[in-house]
């Protein structure tokens, strides 16, 4: 799925910035409703518009047939992030006009969520991920035992407290949804902050009067407006 900012200058100087979007089936247009406003597109274009965020062009990764997400999300996350890091990343930079210096963002919703922070994970003392700005909202953390707290001591291990972390992390739940959803977020909030990874924007939100769906809209708002550093 492909949105390109109204305007679009194949000749642009700089490039646009680069949005991608997990489960894109569900949440690229506002087909579904999953996510209102016009989908997470919608979202980015009201937000350029108004000069809120960049112009900026929206990727979302779906499937032509059967949903593959379970697979690509929870079971093959790492063949899955090469696909994304060396296959899709490469693609896109050659057929449009990006921005191949500023950040690219990534955003998901529960798996998807879940599989994003996985992703700011890869960070490494040696380098950064090529995704600069996360978005993951409602992921239940647990799953997989655990995995994405055993990535972020990984990362740790790697880096150490205080280490350099060059992005911008927006963590979001709602607070109606399932417990489990809720306390392993928060508890990643805690840890996150504990660890006082320089360079690291970080920030944490509990839409309380929200839950699985619903919070989808408010965080992808208020998501995009943070990373992008309103």
């Amino acid at each position: 799925y492909v949105s390109l900012p109204e305007g679009y200058d194949p000749q642009h100087s700089g490039g646009y910035p680069v949005v991608y979007v997990l489960d894109a089936d569900w949440c690229f247009d506002g087909s579904s409703r999953m996510i209102g406003d016009g989908g997470l597109a919608g979202i980015v274009s009201a937000l350029s518009e108004s000069g809120r965020i960049p112009k900026a062009i929206v990727m979302g990764i779906g499937y032509v047939t059967r949903n593959q997400r379970g697979r690509d999300l929870l079971w093959a996350y790492e063949t899955f992030y090469a696909f994304l890091t060396e296959e899709l990343i490469p693609f896109v930079d050659r057929e449009y006009r990006t921005d191949i210096i500023s950040p690219r963002t990534l955003v998901g919703h529960s798996d998807g969520g879940y599989f994003t922070l996985y992703s700011f994970f890869q960070f490494s003392g040696s380098g950064s991920t090529p995704f600069g700005q996360f978005i993951a909202i409602s992921g239940d953390l647990t799953k997989n035992e655990w995995l994405p707290f055993r990535e972020e001591g990984k990362m740790n291990r790697s880096i150490g407290d205080g280490g350099v972390v060059d992005g911008a992390l927006f963590l979001a739940v709602g607070g109606q949804d399932e417990t489990r959803f809720v306390t392993s977020t928060q508890d990643m909030a805690v840890r996150l902050e504990s660890r006082q990874y320089q360079g690291l924007r970080f920030k944490s939100q509990t839409y309380r009067s929200d839950d699985h769906m619903s919070v989808v809209t408010p965080a992808v708002w208020a998501g995009l407006m943070w990373v992008f550093g309103e």
